[in-house]
C-alpha cells in the first residue's frame, strides 16, 4: 500500500514536470522560431505612396492593436503659402484604414504629419513617426479626455515608444 502511494506521488510529480517543461520549452522554442524568421538582419524597405498607404498601414502592428471602436484621422500636410494645408487624409476606424475622410462623428485623435515623411513610412511606420516627432513634423489633437484615451487605447501601451510617450 505504501509503495502504491509512493508510485502515485512520483507519477504526479513527473506529470507536473512534463507539463511545466512543455509549456516553458514550447514558449521558448516558438519565440525563437518567430525571432529567427522576422529578424533576418535585413529589412526590405517598401515603397509607400498616398495610393497604397492605407493597405500598408492595415498590415502594421500598431493598427492591428487598435481598439475595435478606436477612431483616428491621419492627416498629411504641407506648408503652402506659410499655412498648413491638408493634402491627404486617412480614416482609421478600428483596424481598418480608408483613404479620405469618412466624416466620423466621434474621432478620438487627429494625427498631423508633414507629407515629407510619407517616403519614410516604407522604412518603418514607427521610425517615420519618431523622426517626424523629433523634427517637429508631427502633432496630435486629442478629442477625448486623457483618461478615456488611456483606457480605450490601453492595449497599445507597448507602442508608446513609437509615439515618444
Amino acid at each position: 500500500m505504501k509503495n502504491k502511494k509512493l508510485f502515485y506521488v512520483y507519477v504526479g510529480v513527473l506529470v507536473m514536470l512534463l507539463v511545466f517543461g512543455i509549456l516553458f520549452l514550447n514558449s521558448k522554442v516558438s519565440s525563437n522560431v518567430i525571432k529567427s524568421k522576422t529578424n533576418s538582419g535585413t529589412s526590405k524597405p517598401v515603397v509607400v505612396t498616398k495610393d497604397n498607404l492605407d493597405k500598408y498601414l492595415e498590415g502594421n502592428s500598431i493598427i492591428k492593436d487598435m481598439p475595435k471602436k478606436g477612431t483616428a484621422l491621419l492627416y498629411f500636410y504641407n506648408y503652402d503659402g506659410g499655412e498648413r494645408k491638408i493634402v491627404e487624409t486617412y480614416t482609421i476606424k478600428g483596424r481598418d484604414v480608408t483613404r479620405g475622410n469618412t466624416n466620423l462623428d466621434n474621432v478620438d485623435v487627429e494625427i498631423y504629419i508633414d507629407e515629407s515623411y510619407l517616403s519614410e513610412v516604407g522604412r518603418g511606420f514607427c521610425s517615420a513617426i519618431q523622426k517626424a516627432k523629433n523634427d517637429g513634423g508631427l502633432s496630435f489633437n486629442i478629442k477625448i479626455s486623457e483618461l478615456d484615451l488611456l483606457w480605450k487605447y490601453r492595449g497599445m501601451v507597448k507602442h508608446k515608444d513609437c509615439f515618444g510617450i
